[in-house]
């Protein structure tokens, strides 16, 4: 069936080469994953990464060019050692370039809709397609050089939130409700969602996962 699918572009300033990957929301976890995926697809990390002020990555926005940034923001940029830069309110030409990555993906990927079974399957087709474009980019080669090399470990895409199991051995999670054993009632969990799953918690140990 037909589906909504938000996408995460970036695109590097140099070559134009960007990359692209599909998920089924707009959720903090989905943004690290994409960065996680990009900077693997690349081989490498940028210097400094500009930014619409999103609220998956900024709590506050202060005077000037200064942010107050969400501190799961903060510990992906720190993990990758790299700067990030935010475009003024109200001021998205001064990212202009991704935005036309962003439609250029849609018009050289997504027309006519590409007949996948899934996400997964989606962004297989997707990565596949990047790579083919990066391959003939004559200036891929040179600023591929100027990347930053990965770090030993990949960055945990998780996001985390609490919450406490209700008299009906249930908890609520955004629009969701989630069932756990019934020895549980009354404890205060802590919930560990990925792009894929969401894990449930008590002191370190886990209680049940379920798949999104």
């Amino acid at each position: 069936k037909e589906t909504k699918a938000y996408l995460f572009v970036m695109k590097l300033s140099a070559s134009g080469g960007f990359y692209v990957r599909a998920y089924p929301f707009e959720k903090q976890e989905a943004f690290f994953d994409g960065h996680r995926r990009c900077f693997e697809f690349m081989g490498g990390v940028p210097v400094e990464i500009a930014y619409d002020n999103l609220k998956t990555a900024v709590k506050k926005i202060l005077q000037g060019s200064q942010r107050e940034e969400q501190d799961q923001f903060i510990a992906l940029r720190t993990h990758y050692l790299y700067q990030a830069n935010f475009c003024r309110p109200r001021r998205g030409n001064e990212k202009g370039g991704v935005e036309k990555a962003g439609q250029e993906a849609v018009r050289r990927f997504l027309v006519p809709y590409p007949e996948v079974d899934s996400f997964e399957e989606l962004n297989q087709y997707l990565h596949e397609r990047c790579s083919e474009l990066l391959a003939k980019n004559p200036r891929w080669e040179a600023e591929m050089k100027s990347l930053k090399p990965l770090s030993a470990a990949p960055f945990k895409c998780v996001r985390y939130a609490e919450a406490k199991v209700n008299t009906y051995s249930m908890i609520q999670f955004e629009t969701n409700r989630y069932s756990i054993p019934v020895k549980y009632i009354g404890e205060k969990v802590l919930i560990r969602a990925t792009v894929d799953q969401i894990e449930i918690l008590l002191d370190h140990n886990l209680i049940t996962r379920s798949e999104e």
